[in-house]
């Protein structure tokens, strides 16, 4: 490989990577809501959930601020409704279960 063929990759490389900076200079990044929905939830079904206390001392039991933070990083909320948070059907009046392992039936160590 002559001289002349290295000093035509070199320049090329260093056109490049300018024109990549400039782009990256200019290119704005950002986060939008894209609505979804995931949840955990009871089977009612089931002779272990049928007891309402039972679900509801569950609810008690789930880290779900937790969940929103380490495992969905910080993109979604806790919400009580089924419902999209800022659609006409949501709910917010419903009661929350935040962790709370003493009303959830767990004795503290």
């Amino acid at each position: 490989m002559g001289r002349s063929t290295l000093w035509k990759i070199y320049r090329r490389f260093n056109s490049d990577h300018d024109k990549r900076e400039k782009f990256l200079d200019k290119f704005v990044k950002g986060t939008f809501l894209i609505p979804t929905y995931s949840y955990l939830g009871w089977q009612n079904s089931s002779p272990i959930f049928k007891d309402k206390l039972v679900r509801q001392a569950m609810s008690h039991m789930i880290r779900r601020q937790e969940i929103a933070e380490k495992i969905q990083f910080g993109f979604s909320e806790v919400v009580e409704s089924p419902f999209y948070k800022y659609g006409y059907d949501f709910d917010s009046t419903l009661k929350k279960y935040n962790f709370d392992p003493v009303e959830g039936g767990e004795t503290p160590a």
